[in-house]
């Protein structure tokens, strides 16, 4: 008989087949996409977008995981849960998809953008999308049943971008974004509701179940919310201050950044909460899985952004052409702040399956309230630089915060926390050093292509090099885990 360690093993490795397949699957479909609507919007028209996108993207969340974390986590799981989740989670979308086409011009006027209000308008459609699809979702992921999410996200995200292109190409402007934003969820709600493998909620009330429910979704909400809130209050109070080309150049930046960053990140996210709510029930040791997932994560996708970060021009120049060179320098310090990124990723699920996901919320709040300060007090003296720089200095605010709080809830000590990104971020730090030895060293080419040609692959052999002198068995796990997945994917077939 399997141990619990070993069968969580192999019920992640089965899950992660389908989570990296739909992650990846559709991060490179949102590159293609971006790289294609680059080359025929310009930054203003971007920046417009980018603001309204980020108006809906807040309260997408609200629809969107209201009832997720109480779904996947509760023992037993009765019918009248799901159909009161799911009728209370249409209730809302439909509720928040008319506030915001009734207030959109109010948002127009406050950002100074009155262009916005009709984007703004019509992207709000995308909210009753999200709401659709929400309970279903969370039931998918409850079971652990990935392929049926991985399916659908493909499936309606090919089908919206394949038209976003189509329009930009014809000459719609602005509005090929507009259709992707509600294609997107709309075609994906429908996907999902056809392909599913799980029972499909029906309509239901039950008071006590929703208030059951709420207990644990209203927290783990609250926090989904304002972590996500954050960059988005980033991008509506950029977009008031600055003008539209300089808030299209920095939205690109995170739209490039977040997209590579999602490849992995938004797979294991989902894998995280089913993973270490099974570690919790099967009585495992939290603190090796917690070192463990943080190791793999950072293993894999630190060289990643430290490559984006050093050549982050010719990245740039090549996939969006010379007319957006100005947002290098916003991929390049967003790209370093994944290294931050990566090792905390996995606090709030490991929080949630302990009960405590409300407890991350302080931190995430701290880096609201010091952006909203900071953002008054630069209001008189706006620039792109002093703007970016507020959203740096935010983690210098919530880290210690959010570590504190989890060595008090889980017992991991401070040092732990980070012991899994030390070797990738000092393994980085050896690349980055041999690749700038090269070009001041040896002139480089002009060509933007040559350069990535000649830096990227040695600092990939450097990379690795530093990493198997410094810790052999990390590269060993990271293949085994990989092997393992495959061959698990190989036996369902």
């Amino acid at each position: 008989m399997a141990s619990p360690a070993g069968a969580n093993r192999e019920v992640a490795a089965r899950a992660l087949v389908w989570t990296l397949l739909e992650s990846f699957g559709l991060s490179g479909l949102s590159v293609v996409t971006l790289v294609v609507l680059s080359r025929y919007l310009g930054p203003e028209e971007f920046g417009v977008a980018s603001v309204a996108l980020a108006i809906v993207q807040m309260l997408v969340v609200l629809v969107e995981r209201l009832f997720h974390d109480p779904l996947i986590q509760r023992p037993a799981l009765g019918p009248k849960d799901a159909a009161s989740a799911f009728t209370a989670t249409l209730g809302l979308g439909v509720f928040l998809t008319v506030a915001v086409w009734f207030t959109a011009p109010t948002w127009g006027r406050m950002v100074g953008k009155p262009e916005m209000t009709p984007i703004l308008q019509w992207m709000s459609i995308s909210i009753l999308g999200a709401a659709l699809a929400s309970v279903l979702t969370a039931l998918h992921r409850r079971e652990m049943v990935f392929h049926a999410l991985a399916v659908r996200s493909l499936a309606a995200r090919s089908s919206a971008a394949v038209i976003a292109i189509v329009m930009v190409v014809a000459g719609f402007g602005v509005w090929s974004l507009v259709a992707q934003q509600v294609l997107t969820f709309t075609l994906s709600a429908a996907a999902l509701w056809w392909l599913s493998a799980v029972a499909r909620p029906k309509f239901g009330w039950n008071s006590a179940a929703v208030k059951d429910l709420l207990k644990v979704g209203i927290p783990t909400t609250l926090q989904q919310f304002i972590w996500i809130a954050n960059s988005r209050v980033f991008l509506v109070f950029a977009g008031a201050q600055l003008s539209a080309s300089a808030v299209g150049q920095i939205a690109l930046a995170f739209r490039v950044v977040d997209m590579m960053r999602d490849m992995l990140a938004q797979a294991v996210s989902q894998l995280a909460l089913p993973l270490f709510a099974r570690v919790e029930r099967d009585g495992g040791d939290r603190s090796s899985v917690f070192i463990k997932a943080v190791a793999m994560t950072s293993v894999s996708m630190f060289p990643v952004f430290a490559c984006l970060a050093l050549m982050a021009p010719e990245v740039v120049e090549v996939a969006f052409g010379a007319r957006w060179i100005p947002a290098a320098p916003y991929v390049s310090l967003l790209a370093v702040l994944t290294v931050h990124f990566f090792p905390r990723m996995f606090v709030t699920p490991l929080l949630s399956a302990l009960g405590r996901p409300s407890s991350i919320m302080v931190g995430s709040l701290s880096q609201t309230v010091f952006m909203v300060a900071m953002f008054t007090v630069a209001a008189t003296n706006p620039s792109p630089a002093l703007v970016m720089a507020v959203w740096a200095g935010r983690l210098l605010i919530s880290t210690p915060i959010d570590m504190w709080f989890l060595k008090k809830l889980s017992g991991i000590g401070y040092v732990d926390q980070w012991r899994g990104a030390f070797v990738p971020a000092l393994a980085c730090a050896v690349a980055a050093a041999g690749v700038l030895g090269l070009q001041w060293l040896w002139t480089p080419p002009a060509s933007a292509w040559l350069r990535l040609l000649i830096a990227v692959p040695l600092g990939a052999l450097l990379y690795v090099a530093a990493v198997q002198v410094l810790k052999p068995a990390l590269l060993r796990e990271l293949l085994g885990m990989v092997r393992m997945a495959l061959a698990r994917k190989k036996k369902s077939q």
